[in-house]
């Protein structure tokens, strides 16, 4: 298997050689470009390296590994809500086979209907109707919209209607 040498950061390719000399401080030091240098910082710091030690390092000032440092807070918060919002939803302490209607016809419409209830007073309720879209949801109720009602929402914007 061969060990992999780079990675994507903010859409560019990053040596990891390179960040590995730098976080060693091994000489030579090759040029990093700005998002191999950041991806270094975030690296050291991680690690445990100061502010100031990173800064250095890089050959950037304090002010420029701060401003990293607050940026990665931002998308790390951004990531965690992303993540949490189920537990955030209305459906969070009800019975999940409300949301997957089963049975006949009629008991899986009102399971159904039962669920898109819950749905229309649940304060993540848009954030889960996307994630259903996006993950191509096939079965249960998510977001207010059952597997035919988000089958409709995706060919609409397959054929460039406003769903």
């Amino acid at each position: 298997m061969t060990p992999t040498t780079s990675t994507r950061f903010h859409g560019e390719t990053v040596d990891l050689v390179a960040v590995g000399r730098y976080v060693a401080g091994t000489p030579p030091l090759p040029e990093l470009s700005e998002a191999e240098q950041e991806y270094t910082a975030q690296v050291m710091v991680q690690a445990g390296f100061s502010t100031t030690t990173v800064a250095d390092r890089l050959g950037v000032s304090d002010r420029t590994v701060t401003r990293w440092r607050a940026a990665w807070s931002q998308e790390e918060e951004a990531a965690a809500d992303t993540l949490h919002w189920q537990t955030r939803g209305a459906c969070a302490d009800e019975d999940p086979d409300l949301f997957f209607p089963t049975g006949t016809k009629a008991e899986a419409y009102v399971m159904g209907e039962q669920a898109k209830a819950i749905c229309r007073r649940c304060p993540v309720m848009d954030q889960c109707q996307a994630w259903a879209l996006e993950h191509r949801m096939s079965k249960g109720v998510w977001g207010g919209l059952g597997d035919g009602q988000r089958r409709n929402v995706l060919r609409q914007r397959g054929r460039g209607e406003v769903a």
